[in-house]
């Protein structure tokens, strides 16, 4: 046996011995009168689940370096396996000067190969770490120490690392979720809770328009239910004190956490109802936060995956919430340093960016105080914006484990595209694109107070507006360090925190006009402390005029206490960022087509697309098509681009910025624009297919890097494997990843070229010139035909193309493509309800010179894409007899598949179908009902049958003639080969009457009597027509009238150059 497995073996011999022997002590200790306050908790979570893993925990990390322990109980007693006494010594050597640091808690270490045990006393001196041997025995001995070490432990603690707090809140949840369910339903149509609810609801209407009812309210719980423990949490490791109210609504904190939005909850204290659920889930939730050893210091990331895994992947897809994997960030932040700069998230989500800053800004040696508030993050889901808080608070309490926190972290809560946009303005009231957008500080987060408290801020905005006014205040922003006036933003929101605090001891409901005094003249004293034109203009304009009421109105309504501090500072923080200007921008920004972003500027941001696409050569009516197939984030791009002072880092989708193995889609033509319009200001812009699923989504990143500095655009394909396992974990570390660029030897200008030229094309002239009724370049782009095989970090799935196709009257059946079995539950009612139908596919592998297979059938929604993949998951619900294989294929086809708007042929018309992909072969074909064409297909729809049959044999002559003048396809054609036809004189009213009727005529004879088989390429297809008798008169006829130079010149249109010879 190997050394690894002989100590792997030993590990878990170990392990299981450890929890056999906790179990044994918890029971006999639950019977005593007097016992440690958690056994109880302890012992009822392991009725619903194996919990004693997480008080006795294999592998915990120590310290920031790649080493690891093996065993940790309860943060006290550390195990090293080894696998022979040979390796005890240097075992003990490295506790000593590297492991146990990091356990400061510990008092005892146990070294064992299993034959033979030593077990050390801990003792500290000095930051120094000594072991003193107390027991040297075998595993009988051992196992009766241990058991009184054990015994003599007076709390048992869990380690806070991010599993074992996934772990801890994992067991039961369904439970907690369905209770804080009850009561929610018992409330949701107060009028304290309404409102509540409605403003979140329109939150996550933004994010994803069509959610329903029913996942809005699913995740109005699970958001509450996260909000809870984060808050009680953040309220443990701070030492704050007040009831389980206080702890799970951040009540007792010195910092603003919380939002209004998820301390509903708070209402069912007036309700008997449902009163005691509530008291419930608050005991449950702060007894199992009691278990967590806070004290331990060096944990972070303890929430995150907390986030992804109270809500179910199928929610988190549809509204975008998943964390960004740690080495990604780093990967961003490498590019950069971010030492004495801002750095600026707009949409933080849960803060990884923030926190990985802040500790890069400290390892370059920034004061841990300083670089605090130089992070700034904004997001417009309120839960991230707690956790992204709570997050900055532990990483900060790493440096500074003793201090009292007061100032709060700068992650703020807006709209955050709304608030970028807003950022563009060079003055407070200026306004963007020539008055077109305005007023977007904090757009519509939903509640009349915060509405009422926006419009507070927008007529402070014009009141500093002044010109004397506002270059006062620029000039005193401009002159200090940037994290000096955060400061002072902080300030002012910790003022307002700490009056609210200070008038609610005293308040009484019967005179809430004292209320009102009491915030007033505290926030006076408060502020006035302050000598600083910001808080003077603060105070003279707001505080003397009806702050206080507004506050205390939101207050007595919503028992929102001092949350209010942090609703209005995020108004008031977008005003103070248009002077000071973040320096760099990285960001994961939400991956939304602009079809279905429902904010109220969504036209403004479509506009602004558009705008740019202008810039670079298409047509306004032609950039119409590319805006449709974008995306959100690149808009989201442009504008910081525009912001940032020295660079910009984003996380994109890779069909919208830079997919360096795929066919170009419209999404990077929109991103290229942007890119473009800022080329002169970034000089060095770097573009990264990750060509990895590094969210488990099934959606692919790329990264977008730009840099004020040298002059260069560079497009690399990344490779990405882990170090040890089968693939790279979201908190991965970037050393822990195997990631290598290759340089692709082709500039952005050519990546995009020949995109490009196909939305410069004006195909309504080419149709024009031909006589035809219409030219179509390019058919529906649809992703997830056939399905895909197993490839590198990503799985088998099934195709939309159906074999054995039924209809059975009331239902259909079916088999999707690369799937085993049929699915014979298809109601045509659930087709109707997500507007599915079943189409003829007009597909590029049916199309051969002069004549088609059979198009296959496929299903597509009339609606939108989420339809279509709300339907294959309904079939899934209905289906659950399905081999698990053809499940999870199915399963992974709804989040592969891909589609356009659909667009059905005309069964009245003839067309000419071609391929758009190099050999431009052809053939005719009068459309099926429900008739659609892929994208890499081309049509020319004709006015008559012998006009489609004409440029069929034209087509197939133009493709022959490439090769027999051996030249290369070009790789996208598009409606080159029509304008080809045009260079060439070859269109219809080209040649006279009897020439082309007598080409159209051989032409349908070809197809009527052409030998029907496969081909392994179109080039072996082109040779074999070229011995059929009518092709041959085609070619003669064709040739007797074309003028050689212009048909090299029509070449040059489809083709390379000419192919060397070996």
């Amino acid at each position: 046996m190997s050394s690894a497995k002989r100590h792997e073996n030993i590990r878990m011999q170990v392990n299981n011995e450890v929890i056999k022997i906790v179990k044994e002590v918890l029971e006999r200790k639950q019977k005593l009168e007097y016992k440690p306050s958690n056994v109880d908790t302890i012992l009822r979570l392991l009725e619903k689940s194996e919990s004693l893993p997480l008080l006795v925990t294999q592998e915990v990390k120590a310290g920031n370096e790649e080493r690891w322990v093996d065993i940790a109980f309860s943060g006290e007693i550390i195990f090293e396996i080894k696998s022979s006494e040979s390796e005890f010594n240097e075992a003990i050597d490295k506790a000593k000067e590297i492991y146990l640091k990091n356990f400061p808690k510990a008092n005892y270490f146990v070294l064992t190969n299993w034959d033979s045990w030593q077990i050390y006393k801990i003792g500290r001196e000095n930051e120094k770490v000594e072991l003193k041997l107390e027991h040297m025995c075998e595993e009988t001995k051992a196992r009766d120490v241990l058991e009184t070490i054990i015994s003599r432990m007076k709390e048992y603690k869990i380690l806070p690392i991010p599993e074992n707090i996934e772990k801890l809140f994992t067991i039961g949840k369904e439970e907690l979720i369905e209770k804080l369910g009850k009561v929610f339903n018992e409330l949701k149509d107060s009028s304290d809770v309404k409102p509540l609810y409605e403003a979140y609801s329109q939150i996550i209407s933004k994010l994803y328009k069509e959610a329903s009812k029913e996942l809005i309210e699913d995740l109005f719980v699970r958001h509450t239910l996260m909000h809870m423990i984060a808050l009680s949490s953040l309220s443990s490791i701070l030492n704050s004190s007040g009831s389980l109210e206080d702890y799970c609504s951040g009540a007792g904190l010195n910092v603003e956490v919380g939002l209004p939005y998820l301390n509903w909850w708070k209402i069912a204290k007036k309700t008997s109802k449902v009163e005691e659920i509530l008291n419930e889930i608050l005991r449950e939730i702060t007894a199992r936060v009691s278990l967590i050893d806070w004290e331990r210091r060096g944990f972070e990331d303890v929430f995150r995956q907390l986030y992804e895994v109270l809500v179910e992947p199928d929610a988190r897809r549809k509204i975008g919430e998943y964390y960004t994997p740690l080495w990604l960030v780093e990967l961003i932040l490498n590019e950069f340093e971010v030492k004495d700069k801002i750095v600026l998230d707009p949409f933080c989500g849960s803060g990884t960016f923030l926190v990985e800053a802040f500790h890069k800004k400290v390892m370059e040696g920034e004061e841990p105080s300083k670089a605090f508030h130089e992070v700034i993050g904004f997001d417009i889901n309120p839960l991230a914006i707690a956790i992204a808080r709570a997050e900055l608070i532990i990483a900060y309490m790493k440096y500074n484990p003793n201090e009292e926190l007061y100032s709060s972290p700068h992650v703020y809560h807006t709209d955050s595209i709304g608030t970028v946009l807003s950022m563009m303005r060079t003055s407070p009231g200026s306004m963007v694109s020539g008055g077109k957008v305005k007023n977007l500080v904090g757009t519509n987060l939903g509640l009349e107070e915060i509405e009422n408290l926006k419009s507070n801020i927008e007529e402070y905005s014009s009141y500093i507006s002044s010109p004397l006014l506002f270059s006062q205040i620029k000039d005193e922003i401009e002159k200090e360090e940037p994290a000096e006036v955060m400061k002072k933003l902080a300030a002012i929101e910790h003022a307002i925190t700490k009056s609210v605090k200070l008038a609610m001891i005293d308040y009484s409901p019967e005179k809430p006009e004292n209320l009102v005094k009491s915030i007033r003249e505290n926030l006076e004293k408060e502020l006035l402390e302050n000598d600083n034109l910001l808080t003077k203009t603060f105070y003279e304009y707001k505080v003397k005029r009806d702050l206080s009421e507004k506050i205390a109105k939101a207050i007595v309504k919503y028992q929102g206490n001092s949350i209010w501090s942090l609703v209005y500072s995020s108004l008031y923080i977008p005003m103070i960022l248009r002077i000071l200007k973040p320096n760099i921008i990285v960001t994961n920004p939400p991956w939304i087509p602009t079809t279905e972003f429902n904010a109220p500027y969504s036209q403004v941001i479509r506009e602004k697309a558009r705008e740019l696409l202008e810039n670079i050569g298409i047509e306004r009516r032609r950039a119409a098509s590319i805006v449709v197939g974008g995306d959100v984030a690149s808009i989201a791009l442009h504008k910081a681009l525009n912001i940032a002072k020295e660079g910009v880092g984003f996380i994109m989708n890779r069909e919208q910025s830079f997919y360096a193995g795929g066919s170009m889609l419209a999404g990077t033509l929109l991103t290229y624009a942007v890119l473009r319009d800022a080329f002169e200001k970034y000089g060095e812009i770097k573009l990264i297919d990750l060509d990895y699923d590094a969210f488990e989504h099934g959606i692919i990143p790329a990264v977008v890097i730009a840099k004020k500095s040298c002059s260069k655009v560079e497009l690399f394909k990344a490779r990405i494997k882990p170090k040890e396992g089968e693939k790279v974990r979201k908190d991965y570390r970037l050393e822990e990843v195997e990631l290598s660029l290759e340089k692709l030897g082709i500039s952005y200008d050519d990546y995009v070229e020949q995109s490009i030229s196909y939305f410069r094309e004006d195909s309504s002239a080419i149709a024009e010139l031909l006589d035809v009724n219409n030219v179509i370049p390019m058919g529906l782009y649809i992703r997830g035909l056939f399905g895909g095989e197993e490839k590198e970090g990503k799985k088998k799935y099934a195709g939309i193309v159906l074999e054995n196709f039924r209809d059975l009257g009331k239902d259909l059946e079916f088999k999707f493509s690369n799937t085993s079995s049929t699915i014979r539950e298809v109601p045509k009612d659930l087709l109707e309800k997500f507007e599915v139908r079943v189409y003829k596919l007009i597909y590029v592998a049916q199309i051969n010179p002069f004549w088609m297979e059979e198009p296959p059938l496929i299903i597509l929604s009339n609606k939108s894409e989420n339809n279509l993949k709300e339907f294959i998951e309904s079939l899934l619900i209905l289906n659950k007899n399905l081999p698990s294989e053809d499940k999870e294929k199915i399963e992974k086809l709804k989040d592969e598949v891909k589609q356009s708007s659909v667009s059905t042929l005309n069964v009245n018309s003839f067309y000419v179908f071609y391929r758009c992909r190099r050999a431009f072969t052809a053939c005719v074909l009068k459309p099926y009902d429900n008739s659609v064409m892929e994208s890499t297909v081309a049509a020319i729809e004709c006015k008559d049958k012998e006009q489609a049959y004409y440029y069929a044999a034209v087509l197939n002559y133009l493709a022959h003639k490439v090769l027999e003048n051996k030249r290369t396809f070009t790789r996208n054609q598009y409606a080159k080969p029509c304008s080809a036809i045009i260079e060439a004189k070859l269109s219809w009213n080209d040649l006279k009457e009897d020439m082309r009727s007598r080409i159209a005529r051989l032409s349908e004879a070809i197809s009527t009597t052409v030998q029907k088989k496969e081909y392994s390429n179109q080039a072996i297809a082109l040779k074999d027509i070229e011995k059929i008798p009518e092709f041959q008169e085609i070619e003669q006829i064709l040739d007797s009238v074309v003028n050689k130079e212009k048909l090299m010149k029509a070449l040059d249109f489809v083709s390379g150059k000419t192919i060397k010879k070996a």
